[in-house]
């Protein structure tokens, strides 16, 4: 079993465990956003989402590759320290009478801002921690499960807690979780120290440099450089649906059923997370296939949505679409590892996140119009109709050869 060979490895475990908690504490914190967000301000909720991406953005472009001098490891702990910090700004609010939706968006917003420093070093931490390339492998499908049991986890505590709790207290849970994987990263110091060491890099951190270094190395690899494509202007459309999409459609279906749109949301998560258990224990070859394959499942899935007439057909599209993303975001991710070495990986990440975030931005400007004037179903449909001409694209699209001029 692959995965137990990687769960069976200390450090990929206890890495693993630190992320299960903090992914299921961002779902608590997300559904209440969301909820919160969407009951005050309908569809155009969406803009939030436009001002999140304005500042990932401004900081990937300006100080994101800052961190690049300092070891993996100790800028995942500052950033989860931070995050706990973010996530209890609304609390703070609140016990002094500071206006609460100010508040919230400063927390949204700061949160935002750190996972430019978390998400990309998290990916490149993998190869530091797993060892020998057979763990790495492994460590790869494992780690791929840690926000999908969040996506499970999470819905069912807020469906569960909503009677229980006030909003405010998911964000103090969300907050416990990132102070426990800080924790996590902190004991496994030892681990990163020879990582870097076995990788041979210098000093514990790696050479600054900006944000065009990772388009650089992106664009020197053909079949890297068409997924990045394909992926960086999907995560737009699937974005937009799976957040504002399937809200909206929950809230059309059953007003004011928080708790169905816990177990819509759940449904994601169970097809996300049984799709990475399954396709995370078999041997895959080629990376196309399972890519592009992925993007026109969710696609199918978005369009079949819009015709959705109840909660419960709503919850099994969910799944469907759920199941696309680790038969195609692992082997992408190992495309990557196989492509670069380790310094040079924390720089490809930042920059398809980068590509991600723009893609985003333009979809979160344009999609709330699109929902409040033509209804969830319509903007659904275009979501799904976006991600099948891509995959499309990316079946038929000939491999380029080799460039010699670089753009940037």
């Amino acid at each position: 079993m692959i995965l137990g060979s990687a769960l069976r490895f200390r450090p990929v475990r206890m890495l693993w465990l630190g992320q299960v908690g903090s992914t299921i504490g961002d779902e608590l914190y997300k559904m209440a956003f969301l909820w919160l967000a969407v009951g005050k301000f309908g569809a155009f909720a969406g803009y939030l989402s436009t001002l999140q991406l304005c500042v990932v953005m401004a900081v990937s472009l300006t100080v994101g590759s800052r961190m690049d001098r300092y070891r993996n490891d100790r800028v995942l702990i500052g950033a989860d320290l931070a995050r706990a910090f973010f996530c209890m700004i609304p609390l703070f609010a609140l016990g002094i009478g500071f206006d609460s939706g100010i508040a919230l968006l400063f927390s949204a917003l700061g949160l935002s801002a750190m996972s430019v420093f978390f998400d990309p070093v998290l990916h490149a931490s993998i190869p530091l921690i797993a060892g020998g390339a057979g763990v790495q492998r492994a460590a790869n499908h494992l780690m791929a499960t840690t926000y999908r049991i969040g996506r499970v986890a999470g819905p069912a505590l807020v469906s569960v807690l909503s009677g229980l709790i006030p909003f405010y207290g998911f964000f103090v849970l969300d907050a416990v979780s990132f102070v426990c994987s800080a924790a996590v990263i902190r004991s496994l110091s030892g681990e990163f120290e020879t990582g870097f060491l076995r990788a041979g890099i210098r000093h514990g951190g790696l050479e600054r440099g900006s944000w065009k270094d990772g388009f650089r190395l992106i664009f020197m690899k053909p079949r890297v450089r068409r997924m990045v494509w394909v992926k960086g202007l999907g995560a737009g459309f699937w974005t937009i649906g799976y957040t504002l999409g399937l809200i909206l459609l929950t809230r059309e279906l059953d007003p004011g059923g928080l708790q169905s749109y816990g177990w819509v949301m759940g449904s994601y998560g169970a097809g996300n997370l049984l799709s990475a258990l399954f396709f995370g224990n078999i041997h895959r070859k080629g990376v196309e296939g399972w890519v592009f394959g992925g993007f026109l499942l969710i696609g199918l899935s978005f369009i079949a949505m819009g015709g959705a007439h109840s909660i419960r057909m709503l919850c099994f599209l969910s799944a469907l679409c759920a199941i696309a993303g680790p038969w195609s975001d692992t082997p992408f991710l190992e495309l990557i590892q196989s492509s670069f070495s380790v310094p040079e990986q924390v720089k490809v990440h930042r920059s398809r996140a980068l590509l991600d975030n723009a893609s985003t931005l333009m979809m979160t400007i344009v999609a709330p119009w699109v929902f409040h004037s033509f209804g969830p179903r319509t903007g659904l449909l275009l979501c799904g109709a976006g991600c099948v001409v891509l995959a499309l694209y990316g079946f038929f699209q000939k491999e380029s050869p080799e460039l010699g001029i670089i753009p940037f």
